[in-house]
């Protein structure tokens, strides 16, 4: 048992404010069994990353100044009162029409730029930055070019099983587990589990 009055190190976030900023990464995760409130259903999860160029750290002295990501999660829907909805209409500067709702490629938002609005949460003694809300860059502004590769994953167009099986820097290990436990990751890799839903 090792004893130490050092101060642990205090964890490095993106301060609040606005950013401008651009998608670098979109996961499918799949339908997955969630409980919130007592309640449990399967949901279907999609996640965003988003670079801050301007917001940068030496993560790596290998690679010199890296910008700050983000993420941000939702359920998989642009029904009306969804939280996708709004974000990507403000994120475009226009409302999706109900015939976009039927079919949205939402990987033509790849690269895209934005102003993010990073806000703070507090949940017990640690602070975390979340994405509070998106918009279009204002006139004037601009975001600087991209520094990470593009990613994008999803059970159809983009499939790569290695990138759910293997160390990588697109899906971390807590998200690989997170796919592989959808229903469309069981059903596409016929596992014993594919019919046994918990719910």
């Amino acid at each position: 048992m090792i004893l130490s009055n050092s101060t642990p190190q205090k964890r490095d976030i993106i301060p609040s404010g606005s950013y401008p900023a651009r998608c670098i990464s979109m996961i499918d995760i799949g339908t997955i069994p969630t409980e919130y409130q007592g309640e449990k259903k399967m949901r279907a999860l999609i996640r965003l990353k988003f670079e801050l160029p301007t917001v940068t750290k030496v993560f790596n002295p290998d690679k010199g100044e890296q910008p700050f990501v983000i993420e941000r999660q939702f359920t998989k829907s642009l029904h009306e009162k969804s939280a996708l909805r709004p974000f990507l209409d403000n994120w475009r500067g226009t409302a999706l029409t109900e015939d976009e709702c039927l079919s949205f490629d939402l990987s033509s938002l790849l690269g895209v730029s934005c102003l993010l609005s990073v806000v703070h949460n507090q949940v017990g003694d640690k602070t975390y930055a979340n994405i509070g809300g998106i918009s279009t860059l204002p006139e004037g502004l601009e975001c600087p070019n991209q520094f990470n590769n593009s990613f994008i994953w999803d059970y159809v167009d983009n499939y790569n099983e290695d990138a759910v099986t293997s160390e990588n820097n697109f899906i971390p290990a807590w998200l690989q587990e997170m796919i592989k436990s959808s229903s469309e990751w069981r059903m596409k890799n016929d596992t014993e589990e594919s019919n046994d839903l918990p719910f």
